[in-house]
């Protein structure tokens, strides 16, 4: 009982003041009972009666404890709340002997304890779910600082591409700067010519090539880019040409990355709480507890992705400290076990590992950097581990799981395999009977949110750019019974980004009229509601669908993501311009 006692004591004083002094209490009572029952007469009288009654107050306190500490219920992606935050920055060779940064007297005397940790190379292990075959280099080094951080996280990597000893990039401590002020306003008068908001919208160049010759490479390994992102690095007036974009489209897409270049907080992340993330809109009838204010790697994510759909990515591009910075943070808010969920509430912790694992994804696979490995083989095996036998995923791992949760991890896995990181083929193929147990539909082309459901628009978007993206078997039936209901609901009226997103997504591989006819009401939609003025310019309220959750940051990435189409992502089957319908006559896609 003495040792228990000790415990307790011990972890009591980290909960809150009410819990703490009721548990105390409950402690002092308990001792002085125990004392009395086994110590005095006064035990002798219906001693079971008193054991039983002590020991319901001594579960009582350790449920109270329990409660307030998070053993149950908790969400293992989370950090309680007591560790210490550490600060992650990417190095490579030329920055071994320069790895500690120089302090004052006065912070050493105040912290002297929390030295920077420097991970000096090591011979990496086989890794079972990397390529055998991958280029040998060295493994990644992370230095990692515990807060409070007084010199800044800076990128020392340059592209292979450089023949010149690479140096080092110093990074400004305070939060990223705006753009220079002898820039041009970023939105044209309103009675300004169509000349004139074509001029203004190329003050912002394109994402300088990371090579000269035809076919681009990645900037850390000088591997082939992999051909979907091409034109992401290219100029990108001949893809807005070719698929319905203009100098209008252009331009909201760099006016959103300027503002969200000026709203990254100083350690990295974007944080929704501070663009009004968190709010409870219990939209489709559900009550959700105000999920969103803590979820800052999803959100961090989203806007890493904005970049790097335009082609800018840590090493390259105007932005790119921007996006060193994020990915840096969700790096260092990764969990032992994988997730990358962070500090996430319950209802937007998988939506927030998946969407990071995307976006490491990404920008792995656009630089060939091989420091961001780790971390990405971490999130795929939580990813498989998560995933129910169904092929699923919900909020909690191994829980029977609905489509708007497979949507972003079908999206993150594909663009880790694009990196060349392997995934498991089990996984796949289960993620492809799933789409099979939602499809609804007399071709199979609708779907639902979860098997058994009716058929949903924004779930039929987001499994449509799944087919795709997966290859899945799909009848031309199928795309053409999925388009046409998706094709019913155009953008307009109250913005639904999330719909949007993924609509824009799976119409653009649609191609045709289908497309042409959505990406005309999807311009007018966003560009008219983009905001123009002071402060917020160049974003997009989160007074939309599902906006409430997610705030500023997300409705202003979601909405650049959607403009960005026109070169993010070429469509997976090549287009035949005799054709209207590209899902026929190909291996494993015709009729079922």
């Amino acid at each position: 009982m003495h040792s228990s006692a000790t415990a307790w004591l011990l972890v009591a004083w980290r909960l809150p003041s009410v819990a703490e002094a009721a548990i105390l209490c409950g402690l002092g009572f308990l001792t002085t009972a125990v004392i009395l029952l086994v110590g005095t007469q006064w035990g002798q009288s219906r001693p079971l009666s008193k054991c039983i009654a002590l020991s319901l107050i001594a579960h009582l306190l350790l449920a109270t404890y329990a409660f307030c500490t998070h053993v149950l219920f908790h969400n293992p992606a989370a950090t309680n709340g007591y560790q210490k935050i550490a600060r992650v920055r990417l190095e490579d060779e030329s920055s071994w002997d320069d790895t500690i940064p120089a302090t004052s007297d006065a912070a050493n005397e105040d912290d002297s304890t929390d030295d920077v940790q420097v991970l000096e190379p090591q011979e990496a292990e086989p890794d079972p779910l990397k390529p055998d075959d991958s280029p040998s280099q060295a493994p990644p080094l992370i230095a990692v600082q515990p807060e409070p951080v007084e010199n800044p996280l800076r990128n020392e990597v340059e592209p292979v591409a450089t023949p010149a000893e690479p140096s080092p990039l110093a990074v400004a401590e305070s939060t990223p700067s705006p753009v220079a002020s002898d820039t041009p306003a970023r939105f044209p008068d309103a009675n300004a010519t169509a000349a004139e908001i074509a001029s203004a919208a190329s003050v912002t160049p394109p994402p300088t090539p990371i090579t000269t010759t035809t076919e681009p490479v990645r900037a850390a390994d000088g591997e082939p880019l992999p051909s979907a992102f091409s034109a992401r690095v290219s100029d990108h007036s001949a893809q807005l040409a070719k698929y319905g974009g203009n100098a209008d489209t252009e331009f909201a897409v760099q006016s959103a990355l300027m503002w969200l270049a000026k709203s990254q907080s100083a350690d990295g992340r974007w944080d929704p709480a501070r663009f009004g993330a968190g709010r409870e809109t219990k939209t489709l009838g559900h009550d959700r507890g105000g999920c969103g204010a803590k979820a800052s790697t999803g959100v961090t994510a989203l806007a890493i992705l904005a970049f790097l759909g335009n082609g800018e990515t840590h090493l390259t591009g105007e932005h790119r400290e921007n996006v060193q910075h994020g990915l840096e943070f969700l790096i260092a808010s990764q969990a032992q076990n994988g997730s990358l969920a962070g500090e996430a509430e319950f209802f937007a912790a998988m939506y927030c590992h998946s969407i990071s694992l995307l976006a490491l994804g990404e920008a792995h696979a656009m630089t060939g950097d091989r420091r961001l490995e780790a971390a990405i083989v971490r999130g795929v095996e939580f990813s498989v581990g998560a995933q129910h036998s169904t092929g699923s995923w919900r909020y909690r791992p191994q829980e029977p799981g609905d489509m708007s949760q497979f949507g972003w991890q079908a999206m993150a896995l594909r663009s880790v395999k694009m990196g060349q990181i392997k995934v498991p083929e089990e996984t796949i193929t289960r993620m492809k009977n799933f789409l099979e147990r939602c499809s609804l539909g007399p071709a199979r082309g609708l779907a639902s949110y979860r098997p058994g459901d009716g058929p949903s628009r924004t779930m039929t978007a987001e499994a449509l750019a799944c087919r795709y993206f997966l290859q899945s078997s799909n009848s031309p039936a199928a795309i053409e019974e999925a388009a046409r209901y998706i094709g019913e609901e155009p953008p307009g009226g109250r913005m639904n980004l999330y719909y949007w997103y993924y609509g824009t997504v799976a119409m653009f591989q649609r191609g045709g009229k289908d497309w042409e006819r959505w990406n005309e009401a999807l311009k007018p939609a966003l560009l008219n509601a983009q905001r123009s003025d002071g402060e917020l310019a160049g974003s997009w309220d989160p007074d939309i669908y599902w906006g409430g959750y997610g705030g500023r940051v997300f409705s202003t990435a979601l909405g650049a993501l959607c403009l960005e189409t026109y070169y993010r992502h070429l469509p997976v089957i090549l287009e035949d311009e005799e054709r209207d319908l590209r899902w026929t006559n190909l291996p494993g896609l015709g009729p079922k």
